[in-house]
């Protein structure tokens, strides 16, 4: 039988190695050619290191994902722990004019709030203070609902905390009238001892307080009208019974008290030189 293997050696050509019952012995994974393989202590040391770490890297992983969800759960306790607290508002006063709307609001508690007056059309803003706030939105439309709202600011967005719905005056709202017109008088004084006068005003707001009507003559004696207690009505004073006037001349005056300036102050109305 020919020998292919050693023909094919001897020609240069590929020839299977003679298999080497000693090599495959030394060898762990009995390599057929006798190929030279790691012992088996050296593998088994190489394998523990493997899976020590293998382990090590799941420890680590572990710690990491623990240290993530402890981060995880330490934002939102944190988060929760900086959120501000429910504020007290209360809107006390509030109107709506032509093209404007007042406000008056307490807020109690800090300043992290906002009034807000909104329809579907605008959107406008004011920042709080604690304490009491005044003002005013302008330039609105008449005759529309809008609304008006307290609005706590959040590290999560905004809360209302109340609101009010307010409407607009259709029409210019009429400012009250405080006007001094004048006064009609005349002396009666051959017939009912009298000086006699009516004025005319128009006090709206209540201004006008604590009327006063005098005659001084040129002695300086006075005398003073009782009045009644409708104004309008034609008044008089007494001049020769409680207080006799000498002389046919007097100073007729009337004043009242008023506050049109802010702090009530003495205004004089009327004067001038009569005949009595």
């Amino acid at each position: 039988m020919t020998d292919y293997n050693k023909n094919a050696s001897e020609y240069g050509g590929y020839s299977e190695p003679e298999f080497n019952p000693e090599a495959k012995k030394n060898s762990f994974d009995g390599n057929r050619y006798g190929e030279q393989s790691l012992p088996r202590n050296e593998y088994e040391h190489t394998a523990k290191t493997s899976a020590s770490a293998a382990k090590k890297k799941r420890k680590f992983d572990l710690k990491t994902l623990g240290g993530f969800i402890a981060a995880t759960v330490f934002g939102v306790a944190g988060m929760t722990a900086i959120a501000s607290a429910d504020l007290n508002a209360s809107i006390v006063g509030y109107e709506g004019l032509y093209d404007s709307v007042t406000y008056e609001i307490v807020l109690e508690g800090g300043d992290e709030a906002e009034v807000v007056l909104y329809n579907d059309f605008t959107s406008r803003t004011v920042t709080l203070a604690e304490g009491s706030n005044v003002g005013e939105f302008e330039n609105l439309q008449p005759g529309l609902k809008y609304v008006l709202a307290v609005v706590q600011k959040q590290t999560l967005g905004k809360k209302t905390l109340t609101e009010q719905t307010i409407y607009t005056a259709k029409e210019p709202v009429k400012e009250p009238v405080a006007e001094w017109y004048g006064v009609e008088h005349y002396c009666s004084c051959n017939i009912d001892g009298a000086y006699h006068f009516k004025m005319y005003f128009k006090d709206e707001p209540g201004y006008y307080s604590e009327f006063s009507a005098t005659l001084t003559d040129a002695e300086g004696n006075i005398a003073v009208c009782k009045f009644t207690d409708d104004l309008t009505d034609e008044q008089s004073i007494d001049i020769m019974s409680e207080t006799y006037l000498v002389g046919n001349k007097a100073t007729f005056v009337i004043s009242c008290t008023s506050s049109e300036s802010g702090s009530p102050q003495r205004k004089e109305l009327y004067r001038a030189e009569v005949k009595i």
